[in-house]
Order: C-alpha cells, then structure tokens, then sequence
C-alpha cells in the first residue's frame, strides 16, 4: 500500500485480511486505505466500496477542476481591477487639472490671461479622449 500511495496518491487501496484487528484496521486507514475488509469477505461489499471510492474520485475531480476555473477567474478579476484602479487615477488627474483651472480662471476674469491660461495647460488625457479635454 506504501509503495502503490507513492507512486499515485491518488490510488485506492482497500485492504484485505485475514487476520483483523482495531489497531490493523486503524494503521491501514491512517497510512491511505480506503477501506479495510476481513475475510471472508462479502464480493457485494467490495463492489460498493468500490463504486464509492469511484464516486469520491469523480467528485475530486470535479472539484480540481472548479478550484482551477475559479483561480483563472480570479486572475481575470485581478486584471480588471488594475484597469479599473488605473481609469480612477487618470480620472481624479483630470478632475483635479479642471478644478485648478476653474480656480485659476475664477482669480482673473478678464478674457484674455483666460484664454492664455487655458491655451498653455498641457493635456494630460489619452489620445481617445483628446476633443474632450481642456
């Protein structure tokens, strides 16, 4: 059982004996068996035992596969967040180049420094958005 655990963790073993006892059957059970069955045995109960470790592996699967789709979600939810952090940078620089600007036109209402004002501030948006920005 040691050495078929080694090579596969996943095998099932089911123990087999003739010579039972509480503390066989606990040391077989701790070291990975599936199951411990005393002779004579009843062929019917190791179907059934078999059919189970058939269905805990199925649900094992099942799960692996779950636990792999939700971390690659997760890495795409990651992603978005990042993005998503980015666009409220680059909108909280742009809402605060139109308060300072809105501050700067409201200290000298005369046209002309207004419009010269505006005329030399740097654009600090991306391209896309470039007809929408001061």
């Amino acid at each position: 059982m040691r050495y078929a655990k080694s090579v596969d963790p996943e095998v099932a073993v089911i123990v087999v004996t003739g010579y039972a006892s509480a503390s066989t059957a606990i040391d077989a059970l701790r070291q990975g068996a599936f199951n411990y069955v005393t002779k004579p045995f009843d062929l019917t109960k190791c179907t059934r035992s078999s059919s189970a470790r058939s269905r805990t592996a199925g649900s094992r699967r099942s799960t692996d596969e779950l636990v792999e789709d939700l971390r690659q979600k997760n890495e795409i939810l990651q992603h978005h967040e990042q993005e998503l952090r980015e666009r409220v940078r680059v909108a909280t620089s742009q809402m605060t180049a139109l308060y300072d600007v809105g501050k700067e036109i409201m200290a000298d209402l005369e046209l002309a420094p207004r419009v010269a004002m505006i005329a030399a501030r740097p654009r600090s948006c991306p391209a896309r958005w470039a007809r929408s920005c001061i």
